[in-house]
């Protein structure tokens, strides 16, 4: 009899080591997953696998998880050849740049994503400034550079005609 845990746990330290590489992630499948999880669920619909990988990566992390923490789960049978095939598969999909984050990246959704994000983190942090100092973005701000501008003049007026005569 095979034992396919070994085989699994193989291939999925392998496909932990390609996450981390290819997306430059520090903790492989681990950030992966994240990032998939925290993406906007309208991306689902755009990658037809992205449902079933997202799935079947959370899955396959906890039971690598499981042979992580007990050498006693490798004498269970966690795994069939099917499972070592999927995670095989998977792998060879971020090598080749076929995987979900990359399709998303090469339709330029990630960049997007980001982006949306980007605008509607400042649009939260936007009225807490306002209410701290109301005025200071809008008519504080120029007032202020205004002072700044009058000083340098009246600074390079006395360094140029009264410090001489001193």
């Amino acid at each position: 009899m095979e034992n396919f845990n070994v085989q699994f746990f193989e291939e999925f330290t392998k496909l932990d080591k390609a996450c981390a590489s290819v997306y430059q992630m520090e903790d492989g499948t681990f950030d992966y997953l994240w990032q998939m999880g925290h993406l906007s669920a309208a991306y689902a619909d755009l990658i037809p696998s992205w449902n079933e990988d997202l799935t079947m990566l959370h899955r396959y992390r906890a039971v690598y998880q499981a042979l992580c923490q007990s050498s006693d789960a490798f004498q269970e049978g966690l795994c069939s050849q099917q499972d070592v095939a999927w995670v095989q598969t998977f792998a060879d999909r971020i090598m080749a740049r076929n995987d979900p984050l990359a399709l998303l990246q090469k339709r330029g959704y990630l960049a997007e994503d980001a982006a949306k994000q980007r605008l509607d983190s400042s649009r939260e942090s936007e009225p807490m400034m306002r209410s701290v100092y109301p005025h200071d973005r809008y008519v504080n701000g120029p007032l202020f550079v205004g002072i700044i501008v009058v000083a340098v003049i009246l600074t390079c007026l006395f360094c140029t005609f009264i410090l001489p005569s001193l």
